[in-house]
């Protein structure tokens, strides 16, 4: 406790200090523009950041705004800090790296070629709000990174380094940011990337990993695991879902991908759905047999004998065909357990036990391959 306390209390004598001495600076500039009203001052701050937790450097931000009221004199501050990016202002945020890129300019660009989004004025002003409010402290990480992947919940940010590990193609090692958008607001993120000009884009590619989501009423509860064991149902559950189109979401990203510097990887149904049709193999005996079958069993334990009681009654298909293969994810499927615990126990389980025989499904390969050949 005590070494707590000193480490807080030096924080915070590190922040007066640096409040201080850039309020001296402050008044001199104040002083020479009193005896000199004519000319212009400019200061510039290097990560102010440093030595400064979070709390404290919205503080000193909040301080430096408020103390940025002379208009003989600007205030430039560089910074690595997200805690700071998300507080700032569009039209006073500038990323520098092959180019200085204000990112305001960015959403200028595109309103000002309505052609190239095929979206409204109005519409690209909205999004411009929203993602502003949207970037928190880890959104923001996204300045800052060689590399972004949008995912869609808690499900695939905690395990797709884990399935990049697996790969030996670490995200974390190349800087890619993973970021976790807790639903579908990618539209969005893509005003970033989309431009042509490479003036008016963020200079990294960015991955997007969606669901399709044909047949949302696939998740209703006349579709459980009890109603679908029984054939006639199962059969009526797949056909709606492989007659069903991809949701409009997906539709609209697509028409919106307008370069190679963003991918968008999209799977049937959900990643627990296409992780089980992942680990479905030629037969039954090889499917009950692998690693992936066996940890549902430890999760789902009561469900899963419900699925072996089915599958019993299949031991007389030898080779499984695709119609069969998908009937049987399925039903692994609606044996997982809730999004948030099977991810976790899932990621757990692989980077402690490693199985050889756990498959990834394609679609999650190919956006962590994205980032094989540079950025």
């Amino acid at each position: 406790m005590r070494t707590e306390s000193l480490a807080f209390n030096s924080n915070k004598i590190v922040f007066f200090n640096n409040i201080l001495y850039i309020a001296t600076v402050l008044s001199d500039l104040e002083e020479c523009h009193q005896e000199d009203e004519h000319s212009h001052y400019v200061l510039l701050i290097e990560e102010p950041e440093a030595h400064l937790h979070p709390q404290l450097q919205v503080n000193l931000y909040n301080f430096l705004i408020h103390a940025d009221g002379n208009k003989n004199c600007q205030i430039f501050i560089t910074s690595h800090s997200p805690t700071l990016t998300s507080k700032v202002p569009f039209n006073n945020l500038i990323v520098i790296n092959d180019y200085a890129i204000k990112v305001s300019d960015i959403f200028n660009y595109h309103k000002s070629t309505p052609s190239l989004t095929g979206l409204k004025k109005k519409d690209i002003e909205k999004y411009e709000r929203m993602l502003h409010r949207y970037l928190d402290v880890t959104r923001s990480q996204l300045f800052f990174s060689n590399g972004c992947v949008l995912v869609e919940g808690i499900s695939e940010a905690l395990l797709l380094e884990c399935f990049a590990n697996r790969l030996g193609k670490s995200l974390t090692r190349k800087q890619i940011e993973i970021l976790n958008l807790e639903g579908t607001a990618f539209a969005q993120f893509l005003l970033l990337f989309m431009a042509n000009d490479e003036k008016y884009r963020l200079p990294f590619r960015i991955a997007i990993i969606t669901d399709e989501d044909q047949f949302t009423d696939s998740k209703k509860s006349e579709y459980s695991l009890e109603s679908i064991l029984n054939e006639p149902k199962l059969n009526t559950l797949r056909e709606s879902i492989l007659n069903d189109s991809e949701c409009s979401r997906v539709s609209t990203l697509r028409t919106l991908n307008t370069n190679n510097h963003i991918a968008i990887f999209s799977g049937l149904k959900t990643l627990e759905y296409q992780l089980c049709r992942a680990n479905v193999y030629p037969t039954i005996n090889d499917t009950r047999s692998k690693w992936f079958y066996k940890f549902l069993v430890r999760m789902s334990p009561d469900k899963m004998k419900k699925i072996d009681s089915y599958l019993d009654q299949k031991n007389h298909v030898k080779i499984l065909s695709e119609t069969e293969k998908m009937n049987i994810a399925l039903l692994l499927w609606k044996a997982c357990p809730s999004k948030s615990e099977f991810a976790q126990e899932l990621a757990s389980s692989l980077e402690c036990e490693k199985p050889q025989d756990f498959n990834i499904p394609q679609y999650i390969e190919s956006a962590i391959s994205l980032f094989d050949n540079g950025i």
